[in-house]
This record gives C-alpha cells, structure tokens and sequence, in this order.
C-alpha cells in the first residue's frame, strides 16, 4: 500500500518532498504541546505551500487515535488523508466508518489500478467511493458509487475540518430533502381529502427551512391543477372553479393563480370556461385596486410568497412581471 502510494505520489511532479514513516514534531509554542509528534506514513508537500499526510488504513485504529491524529495535523496545518486498500461499505468495520462519516461519507482507496493510472498520467489518482442520496417510494435511500478521480483536483477540500470529498453528501441530503418535501406535497395535494395530522406535519418540515405552507392548500391545489392542465385533489370540474374560489377565500391568493395560469399559458382556456365574464370582472378589479400598490386586498400574501417561489418559481417570475407592469402603470 505505502508503496502504491509513494509510486503514484512520485509520479506527479506537484507532490515534493516525500518522506515515508518520518517524524513530524508539533510546531506548537506550549511546552506541553511541544513534546507530541507523530509518524505517518507518507508526507508530501504539495504545490510548495500545504504538506498533505496519508494515513494508511490497515488495522483497527481506534476513533480516539483518529480524533487526535486529525486535531495534531490541523494544528501543524498539515491536510490528513485516511486510505484504504479498499472499501466495501456493506462489510465495512466501524473504524472505516469513523473515518467514512466525518468526512463526508467519502472514502479514498490506492491500489494497482490507481497506481498504474497515476504514473501513466502522471498525476495522483485514486478511487472514491460515496454515498449517493436518491428518493424512492417517498424515502431517502443510500446507493454506494465509486469512481477514479485526480486528487486533489477533483476534490472540495475543507482544511479547518481536514474534509476532502468528491461528493458533497450534506449539500446532496439538503437538496434532496427538499426534492422529497415537493414530492410530498404534491401527494398531499392530489387527494381529494388532505390528511390533517399528514399536512401538519408537512408545515412543520418545511417550517425548518423557513417555507411556510398555508394551513388549507386549496391555493397549491390550484396551482398544480394549471400547471398539469388537470383537476387536482377536489370535485371541481373545471379551472374557473378555482379561480372563482380562490377569489373568494383569499384575496392575498387570488394574484398567485393569476400568475400561474400566464405562467402555465391557461388564460384562454379559464377565458372560455368563463362564459358569464364574472373572471374577467374580478380581475379587472383586481387589477383596479392593485393600482393603489400600498394598502391592496389582492397584494400577495406574503406568508407563503418562500413557498409558492420553492414550489413553483415560474409562478413567481410571472408574478414579478405582473407586479413591474402595475407600478410602471401608475
């Protein structure tokens, strides 16, 4: 392994200064701290500015000794790499995970292949393995990938928390908690009777990043129904249903769905269903007392304006432009 290592290293004329097994002395001012030293296994300065120690992977280390190698070397401000001869996550013992799961559920492996890939490129190369979030059935499931990449090249490194990964496992599970809040909602959504406790729940989720759903989702109801072109989640039998009864509930509402139906190009579809024009009229008054800007009825409720912007953003552009209209208007 060392030696795959130091070969692979050898290789890349951006690593300087190899030294294997040789002692490295805190360069701390206290006299306590002054006598700690450590023996990794290969040191290598890289790029003439930042010394990046491998630490290889082959017996149990226990989570203590990780800890205090880690906290040594970002004193030194050395950067720690663990590697692993390698890595089979199913399998995996719970040293390996100690070192996989600080560091962003990333695991770095040398071998042959790396070795041999490293020298004919003549760049540092090794095999990342990651967990890759996806969303199937509703759940948040862990898929193990792995790929050959150049170090550090393609890596995000975080040295005040001696962090190197290729996959961004917390930017991933942030985005894809998100993608399964939408998928949750729109479920929600499509039933004819919302689940009370289900949707309360939902508010509370999406509350911890600062989404506020309304406590009735007639107005998402809506907006899914002009976006799909289909009646969603109540015994409406037409579109101008909704726009009647958005109007009516909520006048804050009544300028999202009239965004949303420019949005999803429904305005000739809600102009022939409106056979009495009582649609045309409200928006026409709508239109009247939103020129007053300040102190309107129909101004966007501004509670749920994350929300309706997280779930639907074309709905929100065209709410803008709607708005930009009727302030050059006055």
């Amino acid at each position: 392994m060392k030696m795959l290592l130091e070969e692979s290293l050898k290789s890349d004329s951006n690593f300087s200064e190899i030294h294997i097994e040789k002692i490295v002395k805190s360069n701390a001012t206290t006299i306590g701290e002054r006598k700690k030293w450590r023996k990794p296994d290969i040191r290598a300065l890289y790029d003439h500015s930042i010394n990046f120690v491998f630490e290889v992977q082959l017996s149990t280390t226990f989570i203590d000794e990780i800890v205090q190698r880690k906290q040594f070397y970002l004193k030194q401000g050395d950067f720690l790499f663990w590697i692993f001869k390698d890595f089979n996550l199913e399998d995996a013992k719970l040293t390996h995970l100690d070192i996989f799961i600080p560091n962003g559920h990333n695991a770095f492996v040398v071998d042959e292949e790396t070795r041999d890939i490293s020298v004919k490129n003549n760049k540092l190369h090794f095999k990342c393995f990651w967990n890759e979030l996806s969303i199937q059935n509703e759940t948040i499931v862990n898929n193990i990938k792995y790929k050959v990449i150049s170090v550090p090249d393609s890596l995000v490194l975080y040295k005040d928390k001696q962090q190197a990964f290729y996959y961004d496992y917390e930017k991933a599970r942030y985005n894809v908690n998100l993608e399964l809040l939408k998928i949750k909602i729109y479920n929600a959504c499509n039933k004819y009777i919302t689940d009370q406790s289900e949707w309360e729940s939902l508010q509370i989720d999406c509350s911890k990043y600062k989404l506020y759903l309304p406590k009735n989702n007639l107005l998402l109801k809506a907006i899914y129904s002009l976006k799909e072109n289909r009646i969603i989640g109540t015994g409406f039998n037409k579109l101008i249903e909704y726009a009647h009864k958005i109007y009516e509930y909520n006048n804050g509402w009544a300028l999202f769905f009239a965004a949303a139906s420019n949005a999803y190009s429904r305005k000739n579809i809600l102009d022939s269903q409106d056979k009495n024009r009582k649609w045309e009229k409200k928006k026409l008054k709508m239109w009247s007392d939103l020129n007053k800007i300040k102190g309107s009825v129909f101004l966007p409720d501004g509670t749920i304006y994350r929300a309706i912007m997280f779930l639907f953003p074309e709905v929100i552009t065209e709410l803008r432009n709607i708005m930009n209209q009727i302030k050059h208007s006055n």
